[in-house]
């Protein structure tokens, strides 16, 4: 008999092997404007870039959102610089809501990641990520952003950001930049791996210790673990299993967000 994983196995070995591809950390710094040391301004360009590169001069992208890292390295005022960390915590608030709305789809793509049903995952994720992003553009926090920095702010922002894009997306698309031409969709394919990324760290605060509440209330229950989701599994362990499941998410849906 093939014994089942739990959901917060499958799920995060699914999406963390899905965002490390993208992502190395490079860890922020502080504002150099901030300093009276501070030298002319092609300098502080330079170190308020986010390319970096690594001992073989491949790109090293950012941990996380390139946005949180570029507003970390330009100076803000810092009224401002509050707000617009208050934009960055909607986002993550957002889809944390998000994967909890959407527990159905969650245990679907679980199924689907058991039978080795690869075409269904990817049909789920994608699905996923076009119900909380439908335009699937890299700038959705731009717009926010604006509302709450000043025009100056913004536009180094905007460079920086710009910088950054260029520098992943021709790293990305290798010997097939050198005529000048972009490989079809990659800024779009990119944005979809940013989320694929913020989406394993949502699962992981939100909906991981969820499971891992349900994995010892399991014990307490007597539902015997290898037969979690096996069609073998007795009814009445299924419906225990399962309500309390509803039970620990409907928590997590009044607690997590506040």
């Amino acid at each position: 008999m093939k014994t089942r994983v739990h959901l917060s196995r499958v799920m995060m070995v699914s999406m963390l092997s899905a965002a490390s591809a993208a992502h190395a950390g490079a860890e922020p710094v502080g504002d150099p404007a901030s300093s009276p040391l501070s030298g002319p301004r092609v300098a502080d360009e330079a170190m308020r870039s986010l390319v970096s590169r690594d001992m073989q001069g491949r790109f090293q992208p950012v941990e996380g959102r390139p946005e949180a890292a570029a507003l970390a390295r330009i100076p803000i005022d810092p009224v401002r610089r509050e707000a617009a960390r208050r934009v960055l915590e909607d986002r993550a608030s957002a889809l944390r809501s998000h994967l909890v709305e959407h527990i159905d789809m969650l245990r679907a793509w679980t199924d689907a990641s058991l039978a080795g049903d690869e075409d269904e995952v990817r049909r789920i994720q994608i699905e996923l990520y076009q119900m909380f992003e439908p335009e699937g553009d890299r700038g959705v926090l731009h717009a926010p952003l604006s509302e709450v920095l000043s025009s100056a702010e913004f536009a180094e922002l905007e460079r920086v950001l710009d910088e950054y894009w260029e520098a992943w997306m021709a790293a990305e698309a290798g010997d097939r930049m050198m005529d000048g031409a972009v490989p079809e969709n990659l800024e779009q394919r990119l944005a979809y791996r940013l989320y694929q990324q913020e989406l394993a760290y949502a699962y992981e605060s939100t909906l991981r210790p969820v499971q891992q509440r349900l994995e010892r209330d399991q014990l307490a229950l007597g539902v015997d673990d290898r037969l979690v989701g096996h069609p073998q599994m007795p009814e009445q362990d299924r419906r225990a299993q399962f309500a309390h499941q509803g039970l620990l998410v409907a928590d997590v849906g009044e607690h997590v967000f506040l």
